[in-house]
């Protein structure tokens, strides 16, 4: 039932018809940040066997808006070449769309927070209790219709890979399975005010306008 944008659900699966709201009431993609809106991006870090996921949350006003994605893993072989392209990715989408970046640094995570220090990126180890608390606020927020996810897709060499599927097949105790849903839950989390050992995160930074060397 959708009662003012609000599904029921178990507490612990994502409504097929919330997954259908989020998309209607999605802003879709964006290019550039705005100048005056407030960005969050949450990192999924893999290599081989699961997928690199990186999300952009404008959490200006609700619904937030999901705006920028990534989703890639390495088939070169090169490990340092790989974790470099990584960096570099998170260092620009910060330097970009302003705000704060949270990463999970379960397992490789804690390799590349070292090389993350100027950006501020948050860390998060996503032990039992912190994942259950995560997963919770996510499927929360969507099931309330609190978040506009547009409709991604990919096709590779691996077949066919859809958002909304992620979403709607989302298995709490299949974490191998959730690479978008892990960096989704994880900016959800942060633009809920949330940190490790703390309730409450320092307001996150404005965008910035291109050329403009002040925040705006």
């Amino acid at each position: 039932k959708n009662v003012l944008g609000r599904f029921e659900d178990s507490q612990s699966s994502i409504s097929s018809q919330a997954v259908d709201f989020a998309c209607t009431v999605s802003t879709g993609l964006q290019q550039e940040p705005i100048p005056g809106h407030f960005y969050v991006h949450g990192w999924d870090l893999a290599r081989h066997s699961t997928w690199c996921v990186g999300i952009t949350l404008d959490i200006t006003k609700e619904p937030f808006q999901l705006v920028q994605f990534d989703r890639f893993k390495d088939h070169s072989g090169e490990a340092r070449e790989y974790w470099q392209m990584v960096i570099a990715k998170i260092k620009l989408r910060q330097s970009l769309w302003g705000g704060i970046t949270a990463i999970d640094r379960t397992g490789v995570g804690d390799v590349v927070m070292s090389f993350l220090e100027d950006t501020n990126a948050i860390g998060y180890s996503l032990q039992e209790s912190l994942r259950a608390q995560i997963i919770s606020e996510g499927v929360s927020s969507i099931n309330l219709g609190k978040i506009g996810i547009p409709s991604l897709t990919q096709f590779h060499e691996e077949g066919s890979w859809f958002a909304q599927d992620e979403l709607r097949d989302f298995d709490q105790d299949n974490p191998d399975n959730w690479d978008f849903i892990c960096a989704l839950f994880i900016s959800i989390w942060l633009a809920r005010g949330n940190r490790p050992g703390s309730t409450n995160v320092a307001n996150p930074t404005v965008a910035r306008a291109a050329g403009v060397s002040k925040y705006a």
